[in-house]
C-alpha cells in the first residue's frame, strides 16, 4: 500500500468519527428536549411519540457501540425492528383516528327517510270526496262533503 492510500483511509476514519460524534450530539440534544418538556402535561399521543423516540435512539446508539466493538448485535437489531413496527402501528392508529370519516347518524336518518318517501299518485281521490255508484257499480259523480 502506498502512503497516499493510508492517508485516504485515515482521513475517512477521522471523518466517520466526527460524523458519529455529531450524530451522538444530535441525538443527545433530542433526548434533552424530550426531558425538558413536562412529561405529565403532554397528551397521550405526544407521550407515545416521545417514548418511541427515546427508546429508538438509545437502542440505535447501543447497536452502533456493539458494531464498533465487533460484538454480535442480532438481538439489538431484532429490538430495533420491533420498535419500528410499534412506530408503524402507532402511525396507523393515529392516521385512522384523524383521517377516517365520521358518520352523521341524524343526517343519514333524514336521507333514508326522504329517499323512502313516495309521493301520492294523482289519480287517487282525496279523502274528503265521496264517490257515488249507480246500480251496476260504476262511479257516477264525485261530490264534496
Amino acid at each position: 500500500m502506498t502512503d497516499n492510500m493510508l492517508d485516504d483511509l485515515l482521513n475517512k476514519f477521522n471523518n466517520s468519527q466526527t460524523d458519529l460524534e455529531t450524530l451522538v450530539e444530535e441525538i443527545s440534544q433530542m433526548i434533552e428536549q424530550v426531558e425538558s418538556m413536562d412529561y405529565e402535561q403532554l397528551s397521550n399521543d405526544k407521550k407515545i411519540e416521545a417514548d418511541l423516540l427515546v427508546v429508538y435512539a438509545i437502542n440505535s446508539l447501543y447497536f452502533i457501540n456493539l458494531r464498533i466493538n465487533h460484538v454480535d448485535s442480532d438481538f439489538v437489531k431484532a429490538e430495533l425492528k420491533r420498535i419500528q413496527n410499534a412506530m408503524k402501528k402507532f402511525k396507523q392508529v393515529k392516521d385512522k383516528l384523524t383521517i377516517m370519516p365520521r358518520l352523521d347518524t341524524e343526517a343519514s336518518k333524514r336521507f333514508v327517510r326522504n329517499a323512502l318517501w313516495v309521493a301520492p299518485e294523482k289519480d287517487q281521490t282525496p279523502s274528503n270526496k265521496k264517490t257515488r255508484f249507480d246500480d251496476e257499480g260504476n262511479p257516477v259523480a264525485e261530490t264534496t262533503s
